[in-house]
């Protein structure tokens, strides 16, 4: 069954009004007409089976037929630092990352990421971001909107981490560290994952992270990992490691 994201400002008690881009998108793109029956997405934890009653110039109504609850996995929130590569990369692994059920994503600016400074950030692109995310919201299922934050440099977002109280796990995945298996070092060093409200996830861009960048890192006490001998793309290391994590905190 379809699946579409309306504002939660137009879904009441037993009517939902499609209007806008969501009009545009549902009646002209996908060809839903009076009597068509699909989910609506919007509310906290909901999804509502509705039918179209009402179709007009530049709207539509739909009555809502029955509302079911969409439960969130129990378990640790994903939070994933990325390195900013190039653009058609960054869209994939945001589509993946929703699709994954990552909490939200923050884009880091350090010596190797495609984006260095935060002007470069443009509303056009956040635009296109935005976009990417509710499709693949609609498409998977889920409940929320993932937040994709403003960029920040690394050094800012491992400070943060590290200031926080208590410290969540952080792993940083990073080509040149110890050769010991991930599953080994998380049984090592993060023995209480599954406990964790939170897990932070830093991943490189098209060159990884410095071995300055990541001998700092290391000091301020972030984990680095090795995802396996053969030198994975970005968008290959963020689904490996947010996978990998998912399925240790038994998420999938």
């Amino acid at each position: 069954m379809r699946r579409y994201w309306i504002d939660p400002q137009f879904i009441y008690s037993d009517l939902v009004t499609i209007q806008g881009d969501s009009f545009y998108h549902i009646c002209g793109v996908c060809r839903q007409k009076q009597d068509d029956q699909f989910e609506v997405l919007g509310k906290p934890d909901t999804a509502y089976l509705v039918k179209i009653i009402e179709v007009h110039k530049n709207k539509a109504v739909a009555q809502i037929l029955e509302a079911r609850t969409i439960i969130k996995p129990k378990g640790p929130e994903i939070i994933l630092n990325l390195c900013l590569p190039k653009n058609q990369t960054l869209d994939l692994i945001i589509e993946k990352a929703v699709e994954l059920g990552v909490d939200h994503i923050q884009p880091v600016m350090n010596e190797f990421s495609f984006i260095k400074k935060s002007d470069q950030w443009s509303s056009n692109r956040l635009e296109r971001i935005n976009k990417i995310v509710l499709s693949a919201t609609q498409q998977s299922g889920r409940s929320d909107l993932m937040p994709v934050l403003e960029p920040k440099k690394l050094t800012d977002v491992v400070q943060f981490w590290a200031n926080q109280t208590p410290r969540y796990p952080g792993l940083m995945a990073y080509e040149n560290s110890s050769p010991v298996p991930l599953k080994m070092t998380l049984s090592d060093k993060c023995p209480d994952l599954k406990k964790s409200e939170k897990i932070y996830l830093f991943v490189g861009s098209e060159g990884g992270f410095s071995m300055n960048e990541a001998q700092w890192a290391l000091d301020q006490g972030l984990i680095l990992v090795n995802l396996g001998s053969q030198v994975l793309r970005v968008e290959t290391a963020c689904i490996s490691l947010i996978s990998a994590i998912k399925y240790e905190v038994e998420l999938m």
